[in-house]
């Protein structure tokens, strides 16, 4: 195996019904059996280089950050997962909370919110800091649930994207229509956390054949629908 850093694709090489590789920003094109697309954001803008597509769109997601004057453990000594106004929080290092929401993305309830999402249109080009006003919102919402919280000032935050799916499942499996590409994308907020599971069930799933624990997320769902 080799792994380049450092390294962009610009798109996905097709011939007839099959994925044949990928060609780098710098021209060079890199053959394969199987291309395994796991481009988060990314995901649609190279799967149209060869003229598919899937049902993602990008979301925006502000995370304040709320200085506890070094008593952030004090305050919240635990991550907080709020279903009913859709935020979440823990404490951090140098005593700070970070504070979030995950509302306003796929098709299921949404809550009109502090902080709601935006989403983005183009993945390279949107607000990576974060207005005052969505921290103060995402802190009054907070507040009004843990009433010490309200006590803490804002220091600036940072936001980053989410890819979405319709149904706020991850999208996993073979692309239908093509052979030769695998993709793995639409985590929807979750990946940082299931990305080594999927890494595997990905790896088997080219190496070994159909995994039926990915059943559930395959792509061809949506045509299904």
């Amino acid at each position: 195996a080799r792994i380049m850093q450092n390294t962009l694709v610009e798109s996905l090489q097709r011939q007839g019904d099959r994925i044949t590789g990928v060609t780098l920003t710098d021209g060079t094109v890199l053959e394969a059996g199987t291309v395994v697309l796991a481009a988060g954001p990314w995901t649609r803008r190279l799967l149209a280089t060869v003229g598919l597509d899937l049902p993602l769109h990008v979301e925006r997601h502000p995370m304040a950050v709320l200085d506890a004057a070094g008593k952030a453990r004090q305050v919240m000594p635990f991550a907080w997962c709020d279903d009913i106004s859709c935020n979440y929080a823990r404490p951090d290092n140098d005593g700070v909370i970070l504070a979030g929401t995950w509302a306003g993305g796929g098709t299921g309830l949404r809550h009109e919110h502090a902080g709601r999402p935006r989403l983005v249109e183009n993945p390279d080009d949107y607000m990576e800091g974060v207005e005052e006003q969505e921290s103060v919102e995402i802190l009054e919402t907070f507040a009004g649930r843990v009433p010490a919280m309200a006590e803490l000032g804002i220091r600036p935050g940072y936001a980053g994207l989410y890819d979405m799916s319709p149904d706020d499942l991850p999208v996993i499996g073979a692309m239908p229509d093509v052979e030769g590409l695998v993709v793995s994308a639409g985590s929807s907020g979750h990946g940082f956390k299931t990305g080594p599971a999927v890494g595997e069930a990905v790896a088997r799933l080219v190496t070994e054949g159909a995994q039926p624990i990915l059943a559930p997320f395959s792509p061809d769902r949506f045509r299904a629908a």
